[in-house]
């Protein structure tokens, strides 16, 4: 459920951040990000209570709008002719995330496992905390605007407008507020099924094979190396092909090689992703980027705070 709501905290937050980055500049928006974030590691430190960890989820979903920001940068830099090497290298930096972040979080579990008291509750965060106010100092320190004033929207409202469409229940299905439509569904659709898929593979390596903290991230491990690999390459046509074999062999887990095929295919189905968002943002003007990847982001947030919830409800029913 705190997975859930973060995500639906992220899928009101997102698009807002992208339309103020077109108003605003990349920069300025991707700093207040990282400091909200910042402060809910903070919070998540001091919590000594379930409430205060709550709020600090509340701060912390708010406050996620790095990707489509990052997304909105390289594409200020690179021309559409180049433009897709610039989102490889975006999947690559995501995938060097998704590699290095579970690995270190299992050392951490295990470093601490016979510990008590402050620090066995708290490590996690403190590595987090440190983590991200390094990212703000980099941003404020090296990190040059990539959108300039002269290419900036003129009009606020407009922008508004738009991410209101985003969030409203009567426009969000119809999908009214970005050209490429058709696109935007099959994101929707691919993400709600895959953070399913993602959610729950935990789950079920703990509860069929009785995977530890440690071999759960050696798993994510072989996932991040597999998504370097991949996403580096951007043009798998037959990917969506992959994921569709992946959901099967999920189904049919009874031995633990059926996981490991799992998740090679599901990493395999992951850069359509990119190839939607290299779209999405050959689609728009300049000064409609951070718009458009914003609430293109949202929806993927919003897809990640319904699906997990139905697959744990169906993981639940088996």
């Amino acid at each position: 459920m705190l997975g859930s709501l973060f995500c639906t905290l992220q899928f009101l937050s997102t698009p807002w951040f992208g339309a103020m980055s077109d108003f605003q500049g990349r920069k300025q928006m991707l700093l207040l990000s990282v400091a909200g974030s910042s402060l809910s590691y903070a919070l998540w430190l001091q919590a000594s209570s379930f409430w205060v960890f709550f709020a600090s989820r509340i701060v912390g979903g708010l406050s996620k709008a790095t990707m489509p920001l990052a997304i909105a940068i390289v594409s200020d830099i690179y021309p559409p002719e180049t433009r897709g090497y610039g989102m490889a290298f975006i999947g690559i930096a995501f995938s060097l995330g998704f590699l290095v972040g579970p690995s270190v979080g299992a050392y951490i579990a295990y470093s601490i496992r016979n510990s008590s008291g402050f620090w066995s509750l708290t490590a996690p965060a403190c590595f987090s905390l440190v983590v991200t106010v390094a990212q703000f100092c980099w941003i404020h320190w090296f990190l040059p605007e990539t959108l300039p004033k002269s290419a900036r929207a003129k009009k606020q409202k407009p922008l508004t407008s738009q991410v209101y469409d985003s969030v409203s229940p009567k426009a969000l299905f119809r999908f009214q507020a970005l050209a490429k439509r058709e696109g935007s569904k099959v994101y929707f659709l691919y993400l709600f099924a895959y953070s399913g898929l993602e959610f729950t593979m935990t789950f079920l390596t703990h509860q069929r094979f009785g995977f530890n903290s440690v071999q759960q991230g050696k798993m994510f491990l072989f996932i991040g190396l597999l998504m370097i690999l991949i996403q580096g390459t951007v043009a798998w046509a037959r990917s969506i092909l992959h994921f569709y074999a992946a959901i099967t062999f999920y189904s049919l887990a009874s031995g633990i090689v059926v996981p490991c095929l799992t998740t090679e295919l599901s990493s395999q189905g992951k850069v359509l992703s990119v190839i939607i968002v290299i779209n999405v943002v050959l689609s728009v003007d300049a000064n409609e980027k951070g718009t458009a990847l914003g609430i293109f982001r949202g929806l993927g947030a919003l897809s990640r705070a319904v699906g997990p919830i139905c697959a744990s409800a169906g993981n639940m029913q088996r």
